[in-house]
């Protein structure tokens, strides 16, 4: 698997951000934004978007797995 650059990763975590902040209530958008924080290293960002997004949608089983990869 080829990994994405660092520059696009960081280009999608921004507009995840600008998403996220447009939407706070959004699960998905908190997930995504924890798997673009996760994938630069931003352990801390990455685990307050997963545990927000499993805030917002309990039950749902990734943000926990994001969680624990975190």
């Amino acid at each position: 698997m080829v990994r994405p650059d660092r520059r696009i990763l960081e280009a999608d975590r921004i507009a995840l951000r600008e998403q996220a902040d447009a939407a706070p209530d959004d699960a998905e958008i908190q997930h995504r934004l924890g798997d673009a924080a996760a994938a630069l290293s931003d352990l801390q960002e990455a685990v307050r978007s997963f545990a927000k997004a499993a805030q917002l949608k309990p039950g749902w089983a990734p943000p926990c797995f994001g969680l624990g990869h975190a």
